[in-house]
């Protein structure tokens, strides 16, 4: 790193992603700090800046010290996973800087030895993870999918048995009399059922009524008067749209199609208007909120209609190793793939990355945005 752009960085003070620490006198105070950057998103701590910005640099002494445990702090015998960690050199006003630069851990979580802790970022301090983050990281390095989750307090009664025999019937063209297994050994093989309870999945694909036990997973839509959220007016406005995955598709499908410019395709007067925006669009892009969102967070999915376009807001960020350049060239990362498996034997849904690319081909002027800062995905339709 360059001086100017150390100065920068350091004029700019401490954030989720830049720590400063005047120097440390033992290596348990450096290993909690490397593995909450990992378990965030990265950064890079400087040692030998303090807190108020001041460039105190490193005492030419204990630069060897210094640097062994920093190296030491990212081995096995300090942290679980280990991992691979950038050190480098800077002088600034004849002042040794040490920088740290912590990538984006693969592997979450990153668990210290000393104290068995799983850290992760808060502002420019740390904190001990909550079981909801825990799990996102787990998530996050494919270890644990939100929809393979048990629901508590649900069972075999909350299952609509005629959309389980239509998927066994689209799986395997066979009844679910014909395969002759007990029913809820049947579940648990197509991840509908762990033990006594259903799955994420389960729930949200065929439960009578998934918002008994998760309420905020839903889709919320409304038709605003104008081009902004502040407009004060509104033309459309429903509760949220509750059941399945395939009843919320429906009912979403349906409140965009009364609330959508449509313009004349034929001469007589009596004949139907055209969707000025293709359907298909809409199609893909409300099946792919339902079946990738991140299901760890308790949001509702939001499709907002202006005057000048719709905008659908999926909760969760893309994973770790997808970005927007990815998914408009068919990389294809499942967050949830019981629902991707399953999902489509019920909606219009093909799976492989291929759906994002194939509306962009149909409809340039579409928007998506990963606003990894607010935890969501947008994806902006223009008139």
């Amino acid at each position: 790193m360059d001086t100017l752009t150390l100065l920068n960085l350091i004029s700019l003070g401490e954030s989720s992603s830049v720590q400063f620490k005047r120097t440390f006198d033992n290596i348990e105070k450096i290993t909690p700090e490397i593995a909450a950057f990992l378990n965030t998103n990265g950064g890079k701590i400087l040692i030998g800046i303090d807190d108020d910005k001041t460039i105190c640099g490193v005492e030419a002494d204990k630069e060897g010290k210094l640097i062994q445990w920093i190296s030491e702090a990212s081995t096995e015998t300090h942290l679980t996973p280990p991992a691979s960690i950038i050190i480098d050199k800077a002088i600034i006003d004849e002042k040794l800087i040490i920088i740290v630069e912590v990538p984006n851990g693969v592997n979450k979580p990153y668990q210290t030895k000393n104290k068995n802790s799983i850290y992760v970022k808060n502002g420019a301090d740390k904190r001990i993870a909550s079981i909801e983050e825990l799990r996102r990281m787990m998530q996050s390095s494919d270890q644990f999918h939100a929809d393979e989750m048990p629901i508590n307090n649900t069972n075999l009664h909350d299952i609509d048995t005629t959309i389980i025999e239509k998927i066994v019937q689209k799986k395997l063209n066979k009844s679910i009399a014909e395969i002759g297994l007990p029913y809820k050994a049947l579940l648990e093989n197509i991840g509908f059922m762990v033990n006594d309870n259903l799955t994420l999945s389960g729930l949200l694909i065929a439960c009578n009524y998934p918002q008994r036990f998760k309420p905020l997973f839903t889709v919320n839509c409304i038709r605003i008067n104008g081009i902004s959220i502040t407009a004060n007016k509104f033309i459309d406005k429903e509760n949220n749209f509750e059941g399945t995955l395939t009843t919320m598709y429906e009912r979403a499908i349906q409140f965009i199609d009364r609330n959508m410019v449509k313009i004349q395709v034929e001469e007589t007067i009596n004949s139907q208007g055209q969707w000025k925006i293709p359907k298909i669009v809409f199609e893909e892009l409300i099946v792919n909120a339902l079946i990738h969102r991140d299901y760890f967070l308790n949001a509702s999915i939001r499709i907002m209609m202006f005057d000048d376009r719709i905008e659908i807001i999926s909760p969760g960020k893309l994973p770790n190793s997808q970005n927007v350049n990815k998914i408009m060239t068919s990389s294809h990362v499942p967050r949830n793939p019981i629902l991707s498996s399953n999902a489509g034997l019920l909606l219009p849904f093909i799976g492989y990355g291929t759906g994002i690319p194939r509306i962009l081909e149909i409809y340039k002027n579409i928007e998506l945005i990963d606003d990894r800062e607010k935890d969501q995905f947008i994806a902006i339709i223009k008139y």
